[in-house]
């Protein structure tokens, strides 16, 4: 949420979690046009991280079916724990058993691949991903190759609920 300061600027406000200040997509940003992919690559963009532990450099997952400035990217661990789903199990292809009739899926709960466009200003639809980007997906490391830093983070200043 940008909202103008008294001076004309503009301001912006935190989440603050137990171990990670996530900043709304309006101001960090889910997608970043500064940093195109390029999906013959297996790097992900500065912006690609989860936004629940910091994790990068790894498949994450979207929510389905959400507006890009309420989007939400979480890696596996975070997705099953925030879907209540077990994802231990889950293979290098970003796919686990399901439980049900289906099989082996990569959607967990109501977030799915999250695969970012090639300019890196929106994600595909699930459905709509271009064969390149579900190889670049499918060949990320499934899991961070480095756990994320766990640091304590404070915020920096109280604002009144609006």
């Amino acid at each position: 949420m940008k909202k103008t300061s008294p001076r004309g600027g503009s301001t912006a406000v935190l989440v603050v979690t137990n171990t990670l200040v996530c900043l709304k997509s309006s101001v960090l940003g889910v997608v970043d046009p500064k940093h195109p992919i390029n999906y013959a690559k297996k790097e992900t963009p500065p912006n690609y991280i989860c936004c629940r532990c910091g994790a990068a450099g790894c498949k994450l997952w979207r929510e389905y079916q959400t507006f890009l400035d309420h989007q939400t990217l979480l890696c596996a661990k975070c997705a099953g724990k925030d879907q209540k789903k077990d994802v231990s199990a889950i293979d290098a292809a970003g796919r686990y058993e399901s439980g049900d009739l289906l099989g082996k899926i990569d959607q967990i709960g109501w977030y799915v691949p999250a695969v970012p466009t090639e300019q890196n200003d929106t994600y595909w639809g699930y459905t709509s991903v271009p064969e390149a980007g579900c190889t670049w997906w499918r060949n990320l490391p499934t899991h961070p190759v480095c756990a994320p830093p766990q640091r304590k983070v404070r915020q920096i200043r109280r604002r009144p609920p609006v």
